[in-house]
């Protein structure tokens, strides 16, 4: 499975067990099952595939370490975090701006390579370059932010707000014009 690509069920359990197949996981009487269930709590809209961003971001939340031995440290049980082995660094990249609150969303959109955040009750969106991440431009939005997300089609940067209204920023334009 590759970026872009989208996976159904059968196709997820035959690739996992073809790169787990080398591991103590493989050998274990509920491994399919396991993995039928690793497929569906991946697959948040619920539909027939799963796409590798979406097989990478539950990787991600769930800090899923790999261990060549042992497979996935802990098994696929998320709550499990005795024996994760992650090693954490600090990056040389630092952010000098100063929040005015608790960062309430970080989201990287690949397509348009963006870090953009957005802090607790307030209405001020940050972008980053998703490479260096060097700031680009912060955002006042009338009211406080709710959600971001990234709207291919329309090469947009949508914001939900609490006055319940939906501003879309052109992510084409240096500016992010509405």
């Amino acid at each position: 499975m590759m970026p872009g690509e989208e996976v159904d069920l059968d196709q997820f359990v035959k690739i996992m067990v073809e790169v787990l197949s080398d591991t103590c996981l493989s050998s274990r009487e509920e491994f399919i099952t396991e993995l039928v269930d690793l497929f569906f709590r991946i697959n948040k809209e619920n539909d027939d595939t799963i796409a590798f961003e979406d097989l990478t971001t539950y990787l991600i939340d769930h800090e899923i370490a790999f261990d060549a031995e042992l497979g996935t440290n802990g098994g696929f049980n998320a709550s499990n975090s005795i024996g994760l082995n992650m090693d954490y660094y600090e990056s040389d990249i630092k952010d000098p701006t100063v929040h005015n609150n608790y960062i309430e969303k970080i989201h990287y959109f690949q397509q348009i390579d963006k870090v953009i955040l957005y802090e607790q009750n307030q209405k001020l969106i940050r972008i980053y370059h998703g490479q260096t991440m060097a700031k680009e431009k912060d955002i006042s939005c009338p009211g406080v932010i709710l959600a971001i997300e990234y709207v291919s089609d329309k090469n947009s940067i949508c914001v939900s707000l609490s006055d319940r209204s939906l501003i879309f920023f052109d992510a084409s334009h240096i500016n992010y014009q509405k």
